[in-house]
């Protein structure tokens, strides 16, 4: 899938990414879009990232989907989709 593919799956105009945090406050390689509206999660790492920013049209990603559920603040327990953007092309094996 492209960049575009996913957009489109997912019905997101544009992925407007933010750095996560650790649980120190500190910034992580990952990087997410919410949208609290869907209650949608796109997840993406910094390597996957530039690969996308190196090559926009590159059709090798693919998404993981999971259905969790959010553990603070007002909506502790509200169950919602995260997705995760990877890069399909270094899948090894798929158990």
């Amino acid at each position: 899938m492209t960049i575009s593919q996913i957009k489109a799956q997912l019905k997101i105009e544009s992925l407007d990414l933010a750095r996560t945090l650790d649980e120190k406050q500190q910034p992580t390689q990952w990087l997410r879009y919410w949208n609290d509206d869907s209650r949608i999660a796109v997840v993406l790492h910094d390597d996957v990232l530039n690969i996308i920013k190196a090559n926009m049209s590159i059709n090798t990603l693919a998404l993981k989907h999971e259905v969790k559920k959010t553990k603070a603040g007002k909506a502790a327990g509200t169950i919602y989709d995260s997705y995760i953007i990877i890069n399909a092309k270094s899948i090894e094996a798929v158990l």
